[in-house]
């Protein structure tokens, strides 16, 4: 029996020692950090993130608050599940995104694990923003699963946007992945000879 748990013990000290030397979580943090610092200086990313996924994003949660607020007794229930429908859809597209979109990089496992991650954590979010009114007497205890669930949406979508060409890059798709038009087909005879014209 002690043969068996200096076997275990070998098969322990070696998974460690290897894992160590080639950490995910080393490679995911570097992943997130390119991925947080590569948008900031792109203006267009700025003003997709703050006016369409912020502000249009949110206008349903807006006019609910607005309608609260012209009520006699704010239903605060009412409020977070907008902000809850709100996170959900924004998350589950994002997080969709981000796990189907491949950069075949060798980050790209870690990535996809974040996005699984991330949608399990949102849905249990979502149930229990939906859960909470009903058994809880305390209207601030309300704000906190929608509240954490927008801010993972908002990380979801940031990680999954960081790489958007259209957001990020000046450039649009190289070259050699276009196909010409039909007009000039015929005049190139390079594009005649590669797409079999």
């Amino acid at each position: 029996m002690s043969n068996f748990f200096t076997i275990l013990k070998q098969g322990f000290v070696r998974g460690i020692s290897e894992a160590s030397q080639t950490s995910s979580f080393d490679s995911l943090a570097k992943e997130i950090g390119y991925r947080i610092s590569k948008p900031l200086y792109y203006f267009p990313f700025w003003v997709y993130f703050i006016i369409v996924t912020l502000l249009m994003g949110l206008a349903g949660v807006f006019t609910t608050i607005h309608i609260e607020l012209l009520n006699s007794s704010i239903k605060h229930s009412n409020i977070t599940l907008g902000l809850a429908t709100y996170f959900i859809a924004l998350l589950s597209s994002s997080t969709t995104d981000l796990i189907l979109s491949t950069r075949e990089d060798e980050y790209d496992r870690e990535i996809r694990a974040l996005g699984i991650g991330m949608i399990l954590l949102g849905v249990g979010l979502f149930l229990l923003s939906i859960i909470l009114p009903k058994y809880s007497f305390c209207p601030f205890v309300y704000y906190i699963p929608p509240t954490l669930g927008t801010l993972v949406a908002l990380f979801s979508w940031w990680m999954a946007n960081a790489h958007n060409p259209n957001l990020t890059d000046k450039g649009t798709v190289p070259k050699e992945n276009t196909i010409p038009r039909p007009e000039t087909i015929s005049n190139n005879e390079e594009a005649t000879r590669k797409y079999n014209i």
